[in-house]
């Protein structure tokens, strides 16, 4: 926001009547809090949160204009999608903390209060702190927990924790203060199961991979689904980093998921060579059998035309 639009709104709530204030925008569901939690200026969105507050003398209306929800954009899972939420959903996820800090500390909102995501898949049960721990806005997340986040919070519907989203966007320093809050490092998701260390795994996070390690991060937890354990989705993905990573700190090279297939396989199905090395280096079986066909990593390979 410019000066000069900071300056139109400040002077625009300073002249409204309260009744007006309390009116949604010309949109039809945002009310004035709800643009100013979205404001990307931490400093004025805090200021005029601030203003717009006081001059809400009544606390009826107050109250009412606090937990109002609307519906908005936010980007969900690589997309945007549609979520009903109220002001301090959007503070949260624009990074705005001092407007987070006035509406827990000086109005009374609930940290804990839940949002959802709308269409095909709804997402319910997601709370300011899943959304700021998506968002890496640590001081954000600090804010929530000192105001009585629940920090192992889960969504009903899937049993997504925040830190679980933390690991997979690759926020370290949200793993770290979440972890530090007592989080439950191998909390997983109940529709397949699989823990933070193995989504970090996944998406290539070598220093949250390290936090959750330093942690006691269970390796032997794998996804209920699959059996795939954290060394099995790194060497699939070839994130050589995390392989040694993992068997330096004594993962199971020779685990293998529902079927039989090894690290080891699925590195030589996938072409990774320098994570077959390094498996083999680390005394992985190169005869291991897959137990549904008996194929080999050596068959998998020349299957594939993977000549290194």
């Amino acid at each position: 926001m410019e000066k000069e639009h900071f300056e139109d709104t400040s002077r625009l709530i300073g002249t409204e009547s309260e009744t007006r204030l309390l009116e949604c925008s010309e949109a039809g569901e945002k009310s004035y809090l709800h643009t100013i939690a979205a404001i990307r200026d931490k400093e004025q969105a805090n200021n005029l949160c601030r203003q717009l507050l006081q001059k809400i003398r009544n606390a009826e209306k107050r109250e009412y204009l606090l937990n109002m929800t609307t519906v908005d954009e936010f980007e969900f899972s690589a997309k945007k999608v549609p979520a009903r939420v109220a002001a301090i959903h959007i503070a949260a996820y624009n990074g705005n903390s001092g407007v987070v800090r006035q509406l827990c500390q000086e109005y009374g909102v609930d940290a804990n209060c839940s949002s959802e995501t709308l269409g095909e898949k709804p997402k319910k049960g997601i709370t300011a702190l899943e959304w700021a721990a998506r968002k890496g806005h640590t001081e954000v997340v600090k804010v929530l927990i000192d105001n009585k986040a629940e920090v192992n919070v889960s969504r009903p519907t899937d049993g997504v924790t925040p830190l679980y989203i933390s690991a997979q966007e690759g926020h370290t320093e949200v793993v770290k203060l979440l972890l530090d809050n007592n989080a439950d490092v191998n909390a997983n998701p109940t529709y397949n199961g699989p823990t933070p260390l193995c989504i970090a795994a996944r998406s290539g996070h070598t220093e949250v991979e390290k936090l959750l390690l330093d942690n006691n991060s269970d390796m032997k937890a794998s996804r209920t689904d699959t059996g795939s354990m954290p060394l099995y989705v790194a060497a699939q993905v070839g994130h050589t980093e995390i392989v040694k990573l993992l068997v330096d700190n004594n993962a199971d090279v020779n685990a293998s998921r529902h079927t039989g297939a090894t690290p080891l396989y699925v590195a030589a199905q996938e072409g990774h060579t320098q994570v077959v090395k390094l498996l083999v280096d680390k005394n992985a079986d190169v005869n291991a059998l897959r137990l549904t066909d008996g194929a080999t990593p050596l068959y998998i390979a020349a299957y594939k035309g993977h000549k290194k």
